[in-house]
């Protein structure tokens, strides 16, 4: 019996453009193939469902996004409003606005209706 090491001629490292479960495989070891040939076929279904999700996310996202802008878009419009002088005077927030709002009603001793 003879010993010693089996070398390739030649080594190819497989990478597919997308993960997920082997369904069939169309090529055997040793198979010659061609460049582009398919050699496995993935399971649609849990790509599809992977797409489905990461759609689902994309749209929670977006209505976040379209949130997050429309409160942007009723803060700009408070900044400018008569109700809120504060907030043409720098303050950033509703809560630094009530805030300050009710150290100027403590220290002027006025009740909320004289303001």
């Amino acid at each position: 019996m003879a010993t010693g090491k089996v070398q390739p001629i030649t080594k190819v490292e497989l990478k597919s453009k997308a993960s997920g479960i082997v369904k069939k495989l169309r090529v055997d070891a040793g198979d010659k193939v061609k460049v582009g040939q398919v050699l496995a076929e993935l399971d649609r279904e849990e790509i599809e469902a992977r797409v489905s999700q990461a759609r689902a996310q994309l749209q929670a996202s977006e209505a976040n996004m379209r949130g997050s802008a429309a409160d942007l878009e009723r803060a700009k419009v408070d900044a400018e409003s008569p109700k809120f002088p504060l907030l043409k005077a720098g303050v950033r927030t509703r809560q630094e606005h009530g805030e300050r709002w009710s150290r100027v009603r403590l220290s002027s001793g006025r009740r909320s209706e004289e303001l």
